[in-house]
């Protein structure tokens, strides 16, 4: 009685199959360690056939035929005849999964979405009034200008009117000056509109 091999996968069963074409086709890579494979009725592992095959192959090849690898039989409850047996299905190769679908591995949790980005506060705004009020009074000083921000021009308005009091030209030009800045300035130094 020759052997003969039956190949099953997912519920579909081809064969039978001889010894050399069960090897063919382990070392193709048509059968794989998932597939069962029964001889006579008994469960063969697959992936223990594959590894002594591919350890005879490594071996140098004597000058006569090797014996036939005994082949690791698994106890099985379905009998070879429960199988069913359909020569039409095309043999396929079934794809490894993707990953395990029992995994031991817990996955991390989001992180947490980054703050939204603050804008600085605004500076209060400087009052118009205030403005007018210290140029109208104090604009000789340049205190107007030290109020909005404009240190430079206030600074050359009091050295002008410290230094050239006694003349009637420097204090009358500071005057349209300081005349023109209550009219026309309507914003701080950092920009930001008078309230």
């Amino acid at each position: 009685m020759t052997e003969e091999f039956l190949v099953s996968w997912k519920g579909e069963t081809l064969g039978p199959f001889t010894r050399y074409e069960v090897e063919n086709r382990l070392h193709s890579g048509e059968i794989t360690p998932l597939h069962a494979i029964r001889r006579n009725g008994e469960l063969i592992d697959a992936a223990r056939w594959l590894h002594s095959l591919r350890l005879a192959k490594a071996l140098p090849v004597p000058a006569a035929p090797p014996p036939p690898i005994p082949l690791p039989i698994f106890p099985t409850s379905a009998p070879l005849d429960d199988l069913p047996r359909d020569h039409s299905v095309p043999f396929h190769t079934p794809k490894p999964p993707s990953s395990p679908p029992h995994s031991n591995f817990k996955e991390a949790p989001n992180p947490p979405p980054p703050p939204p980005p603050q804008n600085p506060p605004l500076p209060n705004p400087k009052s118009r009034v205030a403005f007018i009020l210290l140029g109208l009074f104090l604009g000789g000083l340049g205190i107007h200008n030290f109020y909005a921000g404009y240190t430079g021009r206030a600074v050359i308005q009091l050295l002008s009117n410290l230094l050239f009091f006694w003349t009637v030209l420097v204090p009358v030009g500071i005057g349209i000056w300081i005349l023109v800045e209550v009219i026309t300035v309507n914003e701080d130094s950092q920009g930001c509109p008078f309230a």
